[in-house]
């Protein structure tokens, strides 16, 4: 099984991916807020996935992220919000890439163990990602970087969850807490906005 906190401090390398600079921090926050939103009430659709690749995208994200003591990647939907986020935030190259990436896994998990991924035993699985995730045969430097692209898609579905950002993660509304009235002398200076030029 991958250790959950190796994984995080791995994505250090994920950080500065093409894939992050093609959405604002804004807009990937609304598209987020948005999934999050619709998953309230509606039954969700798949946009650019089928069914087979979303449910190998959940299997992957259950060995990204794995449930502890909190719910992992896959319990928080996040093969979902990755399908929603790649159709409204990211270019066709990309979704392409992802598609080609989940199909390229099946393909070495059929020609290696003679099944699909998700019939994969979980050491199977397990071997395949790692070797994925180093770009070792019988996968390529490209297959690789594609793969540590969608690492930082499951990471950012996870922890803009609730049960991530909540759970996972320290979560405070108003950090430092709210104080309703602090003498003047305390603080210093009161809070301005920034200036209009």
């Amino acid at each position: 099984m991958i250790n959950r906190r190796k994984f995080i401090q791995g994505l250090a390398t994920v950080g500065g991916t093409s894939l992050a600079l093609t959405c604002t921090e804004q807009q990937a926050l609304a598209a987020a807020d948005n999934f999050f939103k619709s998953r309230r009430t509606d039954a969700y659709r798949a946009r650019l996935f089928s069914i087979e690749q979303l449910t190998t995208l959940h299997k992957i994200c259950s060995y990204l992220i794995p449930a502890t003591d909190t719910p992992g990647a896959a319990e928080t939907e996040c093969h979902l919000f990755i399908d929603h986020y790649l159709t409204d935030c990211i270019e066709e190259q990309t979704q392409l890439k992802t598609k080609k990436l989940l199909h390229e896994l099946d393909e070495r998990a059929t020609t290696r163990y003679g099944h699909p991924f998700i019939h994969l035993a979980p050491e199977q699985s397990v071997a395949l990602l790692e070797s994925l995730d180093t770009g070792i045969a019988p996968f390529n430097p490209d297959l690789q970087q594609d793969f540590r692209n969608l690492k930082f898609l499951v990471c950012l579905g996870y922890y803009t969850s609730f049960t991530g950002a909540t759970r996972e993660l320290a979560y405070q509304a108003i950090p430092r807490g709210f104080k309703s009235s602090v003498p003047l002398d305390q603080t210093g200076k009161a809070w301005g906005s920034l200036p209009r030029i």
